[in-house]
């Protein structure tokens, strides 16, 4: 008996280093169903709080929940309501400057510079004007950045465009994944990129399962002191007077990390839902760790 006893501190240990080594700080979550007033988005978790202002531009983003019980921010061109956004920023744009709310996080998790982007949406519509920018994580003056926007190159505008820039480098990878439009009660899509400072690439994933792999940007390399204030969303930059320059759907949840999430941690979120509590890293180790210590103690006692 004292040798199971054995075995079972053994396994404990493992899953106490697997706990902590897995280990990734949520910096943002930006959940809809939390965000309180509709004109301010909160961080309802994670390491840095805060909130992002909306800009009106024409009217605010609106906020709303579908049949299936999800809240989310919307700026679909068919409400006819909303040509604004939500959040601060600084990179020379005219309409909005952060407000001094925003959480203002930094990548300096266990190998600085690597995080994760994790996104909730659904597109309504074809694009807006010119471009359809949908989201931006940027540093004052967006000298360091990661955006999303669509591409139509071809004509077909549902193809999404990846963009990061840092050390005075900037890449844009286009058409690198369908994005296709979808109805008022249709799921939301659960986007993840998850970033690799040292190897300079990215790996996306939609719905829990691998989309785009070692996606590489030459020469990008992100900074662990970089300070990340001008999150924005809808738009990824802030220098559109008419409103024009937005994404033409719904946002219910953002999460940013500070390290790279595993399969297992992407899946648990995707099947948590948009508005749902999703498991931290290394969440489900330490629940076993602690089944496992709860066993030990009873065999233990009974012996």
């Amino acid at each position: 008996m004292k040798k199971r006893v054995r075995t079972l501190i053994v396994a404990i240990a493992a899953g106490t280093l697997f706990a902590f080594s897995s280990q990734a700080a949520l910096l943002v979550d930006l959940n809809a169903s939390n965000s309180g007033a509709a004109g301010e988005w909160h961080s309802s978790a994670g390491s840095y709080p805060g909130y992002y202002e909306h800009d009106a531009q024409n009217g605010a983003p609106v906020k709303e929940t579908d049949v299936n019980g999800v809240t989310y921010f919307s700026t679909r061109n068919s409400s006819g309501c909303c040509n604004g956004f939500i959040g601060g920023d600084d990179s020379g744009g005219t309409q909005q400057h952060p407000s001094g709310n925003e959480p203002q996080f930094v990548l300096n998790g266990s190998n600085p510079g690597d995080f994760t982007f994790e996104v909730w949406m659904r597109k309504r519509g074809n694009r807006i004007g010119p471009a359809a920018t949908i989201l931006g994580m940027k540093s004052a003056n967006a000298d360091e950045r990661f955006i999303l926007h669509l591409w139509d190159s071809d004509g077909a505008e549902s193809l999404m465009d990846i963009g990061v820039k840092a050390g005075g480098t900037s890449v844009y990878l286009i058409d690198q994944f369908n994005f296709g439009n979808r109805g008022g009660d249709a799921p939301f899509e659960h986007f993840v990129f998850t970033w690799d400072n040292s190897a300079s690439t990215m790996d996306l994933f939609n719905d829990g399962t691998s989309g785009v792999s070692n996606m590489s940007f030459p020469g990008v390399t992100f900074s662990a002191s970089t300070i990340f204030d001008g999150t924005t969303l809808f738009n990824s930059f802030a220098n559109n007077s008419s409103g024009n320059v937005r994404f033409n759907g719904d946002i219910a949840r953002v999460r940013i990390h500070d390290n790279i999430l595993s399969q297992g941690d992407i899946a648990a979120s995707f099947a948590a839902g948009p508005n749902g509590i999703v498991p931290e890293p290394g969440t489900m180790a330490l629940l076993l760790m602690g089944g496992l210590a709860l066993a030990a103690r009873r065999r233990k006692i009974r012996h």
